[in-house]
């Protein structure tokens, strides 16, 4: 048995960074995915829900 790889993801709420946190929870990673504000995070987790997959949000701003 495998472990599903970890994954962390900055700038999950948006682009690129929503993208590959979708991308790669479709590929098997357990994908944690930062982002400035978890108030803003609806339409990520209304993506990942439609794909059938979990994304975790982790608020950070690492300005």
């Amino acid at each position: 048995m495998t472990a599903a790889p970890v994954t962390v993801v900055t700038g999950a709420n948006s682009g690129i960074g929503r993208a590959t946190a979708l991308h790669l929870a479709e590929q098997g990673h357990v994908v944690y995915g930062t982002v400035r504000s978890t108030a803003r995070a609806g339409k990520l987790l209304d993506a990942a829900e439609e794909r059938g997959v979990g994304v975790e949000l982790v608020e950070l701003d690492i300005a």
